[in-house]
């Protein structure tokens, strides 16, 4: 197999695991192969000056992580808008506490759910919800 094949190939593999993982990190990985394939191709550099294909795989996977991390994964990563149905979109939200089988409770999104200070708020009380701890809510008595 030709030398530069070999950087193509595992340039490929490396974008293949890639479609699994979803880091941006064996993309980057996988053009930089790429890349010193087909420099390694176009300059004709063989097996007998290997290691000039293994510098241009290292700065090139270098400069393409960096970039990755840096303008990429942020574009694609960044945090969306809350899900209306996760816990955490609760978070700040007012509620009244119920009695329901002798548990103070609040009711949102079609649910009841648990509060965990209950000693200082009583039925009918306006609550404001503070935090999520061990799947009840944190939350504080509004005057």
């Amino acid at each position: 197999m030709d030398f530069w094949l070999a950087w193509v190939s595992l340039g490929l593999l490396l974008i293949i695991v890639e479609l699994f993982l979803g880091t941006f990190d064996f993309l980057a990985l996988g053009f930089a192969a790429i890349l010193a394939g087909l420099l390694s191709l176009g300059f004709w550099i063989g097996q007998e000056i290997w290691y000039y294909s293994v510098i241009i795989f290292v700065v090139a996977g270098a400069l393409a992580i960096y970039i990755s991390r840096s303008f990429l994964v942020p574009h694609f990563k960044k945090t969306h808008e809350k899900n209306p149905m996760s816990m955490d979109s609760i978070v700040g939200q007012q509620l009244i506490v119920q009695m329901q089988e002798k548990t103070k409770v609040v009711y949102s999104q079609g649910l009841y759910r648990r509060i965990r200070n209950d000693d200082s708020v009583n039925p009918w009380d306006t609550v404001e919800v503070v935090s999520i701890k061990e799947n009840r809510l944190e939350v504080k008595k509004i005057m």
